[in-house]
């Protein structure tokens, strides 16, 4: 298997990007469609669950309930390989060199032949279609595990995580209505929502949620619509 299938995928995506005659997002939805056929898995059994979620959205969580019952799955962060490679490199990445980083961890777990968890928001349609493309390529069979439809609950759980920090003290679902009218908890509010709200445009999530870009090319999509952490969205344990 020719190595760097993901960086030849993604530069196959740029020139697409730029052969784009413009338009809407609908223009852009139907170019992508006619052009970024991608491959069609060939039967194999290797598995691929790639997470789609916005950050802080419980894929972590939804990683280790996985694996209770799934424990040959390797796992794959995005984070993870940025981080690592921030730190050895003692300065923030480049655009080129997080694509780098994160093709070389890919070409790596995938030439262990096992099943992967790739860890990541993909919120973006473009990028999430290179993943796509790539874990077809080493002959993965896709599916895309969609956990935005928790996202109210998530963002709840981010708001008091970081009212927390700025208070000095934890804000628990038991104890977060004493906090509500605090003015460092408005501020978490504000700060976690102005975010989250920042990265849904940018993914131009609700567009890809009309017009059915989210399941694009994987061969299934797990829908995630009930929140497994114990601190928000039920009994805390």
């Amino acid at each position: 298997m020719e190595r760097n299938v993901y960086i030849k995928n993604y530069n196959k995506y740029v020139r697409l990007l730029e052969s784009f005659p413009g338009g809407d997002y609908d223009d852009f939805s139907k170019y992508m469609s006619e052009h970024a056929v991608p491959l069609i898995n060939d039967g194999t059994e290797k598995k691929a669950m790639v997470l789609f979620g916005f950050s802080g959205n419980g894929k972590s969580t939804w990683i280790k309930n996985f694996q209770k019952d799934n424990g040959d799955y390797l796992i794959l962060s995005m984070d993870y390989v940025v981080k690592s490679a921030t730190e050895v490199k003692g300065s923030a990445l480049s655009s080129e060199e997080i694509i780098r980083h994160f093709s070389n961890a890919l070409d790596y777990v995938v030439s262990r032949g096992c099943n992967v968890i790739i860890d990541g928001n993909f919120l973006n349609f473009v990028t999430r279609m290179i993943l796509v493309d790539s874990l077809h390529t080493h002959g993965y069979d896709v599916s895309l595990v969609d956990i935005t439809p928790i996202f109210d609950v998530t963002l709840e759980r981010r708001i008091m995580d970081v009212a927390s920090r700025l208070i000095g003290s934890p804000v628990t679902v038991e104890n977060v209505d004493s906090y509500r009218t605090d003015p460092r908890y408005l501020a978490a509010k504000q700060n976690v929502m102005e975010y989250h709200e920042k990265e849904r445009h940018n993914a131009c999530y609700d567009e890809q949620m009309l017009l059915g870009l989210t399941s694009f090319g994987v061969e299934r999509v797990i829908t995630v619509d009930t929140p497994k952490q114990g601190s928000v969205g039920g009994i805390k344990k």
